[in-house]
């Protein structure tokens, strides 16, 4: 409905095959929050050049738009992602586990540089020593685990943390009921 209504543009773009609904689907989501006066806006912004970009550029072209017909939203949404701001710990295989933080963009830079600056200091003292360099990856990695192990040897914030730890085993049926032997992952 809201294509139809505050977006009739766009729509004709996708009745004639202009334009995908995947880039429809991005317009429409710049402009969720957006008066119908602003979502015009967006839309006018972005009409004449949206068939030929990719959804990426889509995207960052009509955020832009949105940006400038609303900044006062901009902000609000900003300080509420500010306020949702979180870390979490996903299990992938191998044995590994992807940690995530979304946090403000300057705080992410912020945290990547002193990552890299680690990183690269640990890669010109392996040299300096002889040892073999890892990748850089490895060495931020490990940077980031040096931090957090450094940080628990404090014991207030030891004791605030706890120590939990999650293991993932998966083992087939015929295992579980006794009727085979197979190795568990």
């Amino acid at each position: 409905s809201r294509l139809v209504e505050d977006l009739p543009q766009v729509l004709g773009l996708l009745d004639a095959g202009d334009i995908s609904g995947r880039h429809a689907q991005v317009v429409l989501d710049a402009v969720v929050g957006l008066e119908p006066a602003e979502a015009a806006f967006v839309e006018a912004a972005v009409l004449g050049k949206a068939a030929d970009l990719t959804v990426p550029q889509l995207r960052r072209a009509a955020a832009a738009a949105a940006i400038a017909a609303a900044p006062q939203l901009a902000a609000v949404r900003h300080e509420k992602a500010v306020a949702e701001r979180h870390v979490v710990v996903r299990a992938v295989e191998d044995g590994m586990a992807e940690l995530v933080a979304t946090v403000p963009a300057a705080d992410a830079q912020c945290v990547f540089a002193a990552l890299d600056g680690c990183a690269k200091a640990a890669g010109r003292a392996a040299k300096a020593a002889g040892e073999p360099e890892s990748p850089v990856g490895a060495r931020r990695a490990d940077a980031l685990v040096g931090w957090a192990r450094a940080a628990l040897q404090d014991p207030v914030v030891k004791d605030a943390a706890g120590r939990r730890a999650e293991v993932q085993v998966v083992v087939d049926l015929a295992t579980l009921l006794g009727m085979a032997d197979n190795p568990a992952e």
